[in-house]
C-alpha cells in the first residue's frame, strides 16, 4: 500500500460555492482518484478552508499551514507521498502578501516535509507541490468573495505557478511542481473555488503524474 496525503484549503475539502456545503466524496478531485489510481494507493485528504501555506490569516487560529503540517505527517506516517495544493489564500487583500512571499511559505512546507528530524530512521515522502487553478477575476469580483480577493489578487494567481515552478526548480529542494493554472480559472459561481468539472479535469491531470512519482 503507498499512501498519498493531500494538504490544501477548500479546494481540497471540497467545499461547493452553491450550497456552502461541501462536494461528495466521489466528486472532490481526491475522491475521483481513487477511481482512477490503483487499488494499492491510500488518499488520505486534509484539507480546510481558509488554511495559507505559513500564513496567519489574524481572523482564526488555525491557517497557517505549516503549523498544521508537522502534526499530520506525524498522524498519518508512513507517507510516500505529500501533494501541497496551497496559495489561493495567501492572495487575500487583508495579507497584503506578494508572490515571492507565497512562494516562500511554500518552501518553509517543502522544508518541513523534508526535516530528518520528523522521520527518524525512514525516508521522508517524495513531494508535489501544486499551483492552485487560476481565480476567474470575471465570476470572483462580482460574488461575496470580491471584498476579500481584488483584481490585484487575480494577477497574483496567474504568476503562482512559474514562482513554484522556479522553487521546484532548485535542485536542493528536491520535488515535483505540478501548474494547475494550465487548466485555466475555476468555474464555479464564486471566482474561487472549483466547480465539480473542475476537480474532474484536476483529477485527471494529477492521476499520471502520481503515478509517475511512485513508480507505477
Amino acid at each position: 500500500m503507498k499512501s498519498i496525503l493531500f494538504f490544501g484549503d477548500s479546494n481540497t475539502w471540497g467545499f461547493d460555492p452553491r450550497t456552502g456545503g461541501r462536494y461528495a466524496p466521489e466528486i472532490r478531485y481526491t475522491g475521483r482518484l481513487r477511481s482512477l489510481l490503483p487499488d494499492q494507493y491510500e488518499i488520505i485528504e486534509s484539507g480546510l478552508n481558509g488554511r495559507t501555506t505559513a500564513y496567519d490569516d489574524g481572523f482564526d487560529g488555525y491557517s497557517s499551514g505549516s503549523k498544521a503540517l508537522p502534526i499530520l505527517l506525524k498522524t498519518h506516517d508512513p507517507i510516500d507521498l505529500v501533494v501541497l495544493m496551497l496559495g489561493t489564500n495567501d492572495l487575500k487583500d487583508r495579507l497584503g502578501l506578494t508572490v515571492d512571499d507565497v512562494a516562500k511559505g511554500m518552501r518553509r512546507l517543502i522544508h518541513i516535509v523534508h526535516s530528518p528530524g520528523m522521520w527518524n530512521l525512514r525516508h521522508a515522502p517524495a513531494v508535489l507541490v501544486v499551483a492552485p487553478m487560476l481565480l476567474n477575476e470575471h465570476t470572483l469580483l462580482t460574488s461575496p468573495f470580491g471584498e476579500v480577493f481584488s483584481a490585484r489578487s487575480v494577477e497574483r494567481s496567474r504568476k503562482l505557478g512559474h514562482a513554484y515552478e522556479t522553487l521546484c526548480a532548485d535542485e536542493s529542494i528536491r520535488c515535483c511542481c505540478f501548474d494547475a493554472g494550465q487548466l485555466g480559472p475555476v468555474t464555479s459561481c464564486d471566482g474561487v473555488h472549483m466547480s465539480p468539472d473542475d476537480h474532474r479535469r484536476l483529477a485527471d491531470a494529477l492521476a499520471s503524474i502520481l503515478s509517475a512519482i511512485l513508480g507505477n
